[in-house]
Order: structure tokens, then C-alpha cells, then sequence
């Protein structure tokens, strides 16, 4: 059993070495009349990013309990995955 963890650890281990997770990028949008956060989200995100995990992570790191509530002037940052070259 000590094997099987010691084995499982060294691979879990090894594997975050083997790709660095993507920087994020960070972008300021005001928000204007009218605008939804999957809006907001989406006119950022590339056609490889999937919108439901920025719009999650924008609700989250911006403490929006209501989407439906977005305030024209509202600052709302959104982060998105660094473009691999």
C-alpha cells in the first residue's frame, strides 16, 4: 500500500513539472446598459476557451452573487488563458 501511494504521489509530482499552468490575462470592462456577464465574458474569449469557465471564474473573482444584477459603469475584470504560440 506504501508502494501504491509513494507511486501515485511520483506521478502527480512529476506531471506538474512536465507543463506549467497557462498565465492569465487580465482585462477591465465596463460594464454598459444592457450587458450580461456571459456578454462581457465572451466578447474577450478566443474560439479555444470555453466561456462557462471564464464567466465562473469572472462571477466568482469579481463576488457577483446575481449576474442578472450587472449595473451599467460596473467595473468587471476578467482573466482568460495566455494564447499558447
Amino acid at each position: 500500500m506504501k508502494a501504491l501511494m509513494a507511486f501515485i504521489v511520483l506521478v502527480f509530482g512529476a506531471g506538474m513539472y512536465v507543463q506549467a499552468p497557462p498565465q492569465l490575462i487580465s482585462y477591465a470592462v465596463t460594464a454598459s446598459k444592457g450587458d450580461t456577464l456571459w456578454d462581457i465574458c465572451a466578447r474577450i474569449a478566443t474560439e479555444k476557451d470555453d466561456v462557462r469557465e471564464i464567466v465562473y471564474r469572472a462571477k466568482q473573482e469579481n463576488n457577483i452573487k446575481d449576474p442578472g444584477t450587472l449595473q451599467p459603469g460596473m467595473l468587471i475584470v476578467v482573466r482568460v488563458k495566455e494564447a499558447r504560440k
